[in-house]
C-alpha cells in the first residue's frame, strides 16, 4: 500500500512539475508578445513617429531584457558543494593531508560562483542604500525613452511598461534557465574532465605496454603494428611521450645495439606523428635510420635536415644532427659544399665529435678522395 502511495505521489509531483513548466513557457512567450504587439499598435496609430517609435521601443526592450538576464544569471548561478573531510575526521577539508600515493580528487573552478556571489551582494547592498534616491534616475530613463517614441502621456506609459516588463521578463527567464540548466551543464563538463583524469593512468599504461612490445618484443610475439602504436602514443600524455622518448634516446646513445636500433624506428615515427613540430623526434628518427644495420640514407637525410631547420641555430646544440647528416650526404654523394658546411659547424662547436667523425671509414675515404684539408676546411 505504501509503495502504491509513493508511486502515486511521484506521478503527482511529475504532473505538477510539468504543469508549472507549461505555465512558465506560456508566460515567457505571452508577456513579451503582448508588449511588442502593443508597441506596434502604438507606433503606427498616427500619434507616434512610426518607425522611430518602433525602433526605440524594440531597442529599449532588448536592453532591458539583457540587463535583467544579466542579473538573473548572477542570482541563479548554483553553488558547488565542496567535499568535506571524511567521516570520523574532525579536521576541516583544508586541514586534511593527502597521503603519498593516495588517489587525489579534483575540485571544479569556483571563480564564477565567487564573482556571482560578490556582485550579488554588492548589487543588493547598494540597491538597499540607494533605493530612496533611485526614483530620479528611473524617471529620467523613462523620459528619455518616451521622448524617442514621440513624447506625451501615452509614450511615457509605453516606455515605462517596456522597461519594467522586459527587465522582469529577462531576469526571470535567465534566473530559471541558469538555475535549472547550468548545474547539469557543470556536472556534464566536470564529469567529463574527471573521467579523462581518471583514465589517464590507464591510457598511459597501454601506451607504455605497446611501446615495450615494440622495443622488447616477447619471444614468439609479433610487435605491435604501426597504426596501433601511433594511436596509443598520440593518446598518451605529454609526460609519458617524453618518458618514452628518453628510453629511445638511451637506446640510440653509444654503445648501440644493432637489433635495438631498428626497433626504435616505429616508436620515433609514432612520436613524430603525435608532435610534428618537435625537432628531437625527427632528429633521432634520422639518427636511427642512419645507424641501423641497413641504413636508409635518403629518409635519414630528410629527417635530419628538417630537425636542423626546426632546431633554429647550432648554438642551441643537438650537433649530432650534422654529425649523422655528413654520413648520409657522403653515402648519397651529395654536393661537397653542404658536407663541408656541416663539417665546419662540428669542428667549431664539437671538436671531439668532429675528430671521431673523421675516423668513420666513409668520411675518411671521402676526405681523401676530395683532397680536403681537415685542419683548414675551405669556406663552403
Amino acid at each position: 500500500m505504501s509503495r502504491r502511495n509513493a508511486h502515486q505521489s511521484s506521478q503527482d509531483d511529475d504532473a505538477n512539475t510539468t504543469g508549472a513548466g507549461v505555465t512558465l513557457l506560456i508566460l515567457s512567450i505571452a508577456v513579451p508578445s503582448i508588449s511588442i504587439a502593443a508597441l506596434f499598435i502604438y507606433s503606427f496609430s498616427g500619434k507616434a513617429p512610426g518607425a522611430t517609435a518602433l525602433i526605440t521601443g524594440l531597442m529599449t526592450s532588448m536592453s532591458s531584457a539583457a540587463a535583467g538576464a544579466f542579473l538573473g544569471f548572477l542570482f541563479g548561478v548554483p553553488r558547488t558543494l565542496e567535499r568535506k573531510a571524511k567521516a570520523g575526521n574532525k579536521k576541516s577539508a583544508m586541514e586534511v593531508q593527502i597521503p603519498a600515493g593516495a588517489e587525489q580528487e579534483f575540485a571544479p573552478n569556483t571563480n564564477l560562483e565567487q564573482i556571482s556571489d560578490w556582485l550579488t551582494k554588492i548589487i543588493v547592498g547598494v540597491g538597499l542604500i540607494k533605493i530612496g534616491t533611485s526614483g530620479g534616475p528611473a524617471r529620467r530613463l523613462i523620459a528619455v525613452t518616451s521622448g524617442g517614441m514621440g513624447g506625451g502621456q501615452a509614450a511615457t506609459t509605453i516606455a515605462a511598461s517596456l522597461i519594467i516588463t522586459f527587465t522582469v521578463w529577462g531576469f526571470m527567464n535567465s534566473y530559471l534557465l541558469t538555475y535549472m540548466k547550468i548545474p547539469s551543464a557543470f556536472r556534464w563538463a566536470y564529469g567529463g574532465i574527471i573521467k579523462k583524469i581518471k583514465e589517464r593512468p590507464e591510457i598511459d599504461a597501454r601506451a607504455i605496454e605497446v611501446v615495450n612490445r615494440v622495443l622488447n618484443p616477447p619471444w614468439g610475439t609479433a610487435p605491435a603494428p604501426q597504426d596501433a602504436l601511433d594511436v596509443k602514443v598520440r593518446e598518451a600524455t605529454e609526460e609519458t611521450r617524453i618518458w618514452i622518448f628518453h628510453i629511445v634516446r638511451d637506446v640510440l646513445s653509444p654503445p648501440r645495439e644493432e637489433a635495438k636500433i631498428r626497433q626504435t624506428v616505429p616508436v620515433l615515427r609514432a612520436l613524430m606523428k603525435a608532435v610534428p613540430d618537435y625537432h628531437q623526434y625527427r632528429g633521432y628518427l634520422g639518427i636511427a635510420l642512419a645507424t641501423k644495420s641497413e641504413p636508409d640514407w635518403a629518409e635519414a637525410e630528410k629527417m635530419l635536415t628538417e630537425a636542423i631547420e626546426g632546431r633554429a641555430t647550432p648554438e642551441e646544440g643537438w650537433l649530432n644532427y650534422e654529425y649523422q647528416r655528413v654520413r648520409c650526404r657522403i653515402n648519397l654523394q651529395r654536393e661537397r659544399e653542404g658536407i663541408i658546411q656541416d663539417l665546419r659547424i662540428l669542428k667549431e662547436r664539437a671538436l671531439n665529435e668532429f675528430l671521431r667523425l673523421l675516423e668513420d671509414p666513409d668520411v675518411k675515404a671521402w676526405i681523401e678522395s676530395n683532397q680536403i684539408d681537415k685542419d683548414n676546411l675551405p669556406v663552403a
